[in-house]
């Protein structure tokens, strides 16, 4: 019954997941990432700059998937190959919920793994090759092996806690507001404070292999404290992510533009409030709950906010949500008219949620009718991209043709210019930046920042919402192309 109810699950979970990868234009974050992971595959190594990127991870496991698929750089890449490690994480984070079904029962842990198959949220944002999606897991995965561990003298267990919560470090800097709620969660009950403090001297050697196995895919001791110092201040202010308490709001009740369907999780949180009321004797129950609403108000309190945050209480919200369907179940003993009926609630809050997800992934992946999709790109890079290397083909040059690009924020093109082997970038109108546009038959730039020579045609394309590159091509090449 466990195995059948596992693959049901899995299976449940790759079908929203792994279909139609390359559907969606890559986001500017994504293209960021799959730079990074070519650069992995190329010399072996993982840079980390904590001011300008999240931890190595994603890159590390990236770089397998690319040897395999045989390719050698960028130029053979294609969006599936970067977003397929996500898609897999995020199928293994619907199954998480079976490694506590000891503590909150097989038919809770079936049905949360169901709500993390099926969640628009975790189903969009697994598609997406951002480190949110393995954040969780590995730390789920941590969480898992310390409650294993717990109560017994020193085992595996306890190691396995510490390297997984060091890799979710290494993942993302947010790793440690987890870690910090997993803190206030112990401390908030008096059982499992007890069961600690039993073992706190055997929580040293962990805790010395969480840091270490952090520092070593880090780069370095350094590099543990050194997010702290990047991102202080910005998680203060939010930059241009600075956004109020909002991330309810996205959940239960979002409707981005005025008449368009409304898009609501809000199944998930009833049952979730359920499951935390009725389980609220079980410790592990207690504990889940108290964790999840402390990484709920962490993040809130940030004003630095970015959508996908939320995936992490959101996990905690389907293990809730999982243990209300179940106790609710079990409330109703042997009534068989009644089980029915809410088997049947159960399923119709399902399907609405998985057809909520269909639509983020495959109807509407880069439309602002979907709440999910945040300064995603739009496909007029794609038309840009395209047109550009449509230019390259009737040049002399082909894949060598000059291109100029001069913008602070020019991502994702980068990704769509990757086939082209003489591309350069500035995000200033320097003295190199005008002397490459004075040579350059293509170039691309912020509009007003710079006017290239000579007689040529201009178009403009968007990127993202509210972002506009201005394209400017000499005009015997764009007849050239256009006959």
């Amino acid at each position: 019954m466990l195995v059948s109810r596992l693959l049901a699950v899995l299976a449940l979970a790759l079908a929203f997941r792994l279909p139609l990868l390359d559907l969606r234009p890559m986001h500017a974050d994504e293209a960021i990432e799959a730079h990074r992971a070519v650069l992995v595959l190329e010399t072996r190594r993982s840079a980390y700059d904590p001011a300008a990127f999240h931890g190595p991870v994603l890159s590390l496991l990236t770089a397998p998937v690319l040897g395999v698929a045989g390719v050698k750089s960028l130029a053979g890449c294609d969006e599936w190959m970067f977003r397929i490690v996500p898609a897999v994480a995020g199928a293994l984070v619907a199954l998480t919920p079976f490694l506590f079904a000891d503590g909150i029962g097989v038919g809770a842990a079936a049905a949360a793994g169901v709500a993390l198959a099926v969640s628009p949220a975790f189903v969009y944002w697994s598609r997406d090759a951002i480190p949110e999606i393995l954040l969780v897991l590995f730390f789920v995965i941590a969480l898992a092996c310390a409650r294993r561990g717990a109560g017994r003298r020193a085992c595996a267990w306890d190691w396995g806690a510490g390297l997984f919560a060091g890799v979710a470090i290494a993942t993302k800097e947010t790793a440690w507001l987890m870690l910090g709620a997993a803190g206030a969660a112990v401390a908030g009950h008096r059982a499992i404070r007890r069961e600690v403090a039993k073992g706190a001297m055997r929580c040293v050697g962990p805790a010395v292999v969480t840091l270490g196995a952090a520092a070593l895919l880090l780069g370095g001791p350094g590099a543990l404290t050194a997010p702290f110092r990047a991102w202080a201040g910005l998680g203060l202010s939010g930059g241009e992510h600075a956004h109020p308490w909002w991330y309810f709001g996205l959940l239960v009740w979002s409707r981005p533009l005025a008449g368009e369907p409304v898009w609501s999780e809000a199944a998930i949180l009833v049952l979730a409030g359920l499951g935390a009321w009725r389980g609220r004797a079980r410790p592990l129950v207690g504990f889940l709950t108290t964790w999840t609403l402390a990484v709920l108000f962490a993040y809130s309190v940030i004003s630095y906010k970015t959508p996908w945050c939320l995936l992490g209480f959101w996990w905690g919200g389907c293990m809730l949500a999982g243990v209300g369907a179940a106790e609710e179940w079990r409330a109703l003993g042997r009534r068989g008219r009644r089980r029915t009926v809410w088997v049947a609630v159960l399923a119709v809050a399902a399907i609405h949620l998985g057809w909520q997800a269909w639509r983020a992934a495959f109807v509407w992946p880069a439309d602002r009718r979907n709440p999910y999709a945040y300064a995603q790109s739009v496909e007029d890079v794609v038309r840009l991209g395209d047109q550009i290397e449509r230019l390259a083909r009737v040049h002399a040059d082909r894949e060598r043709m000059l291109v100029a690009v001069v913008a602070p924020d020019p991502w994702p093109l980068p990704w769509y210019l990757r086939r082209l082997s003489r591309v350069g970038y500035w995000t200033v109108a320097d003295a190199d930046a005008r002397r490459a546009i004075r040579l350059a038959p293509v170039v691309v730039a912020t509009p007003g920042l710079v006017r290239p020579p000579g007689d040529r045609v201009v178009q403009h394309y968007g990127t993202r919402a509210g972002v506009i590159l201005e394209l400017s091509v000499e005009r015997k090449l764009w007849e050239r192309a256009v006959r």
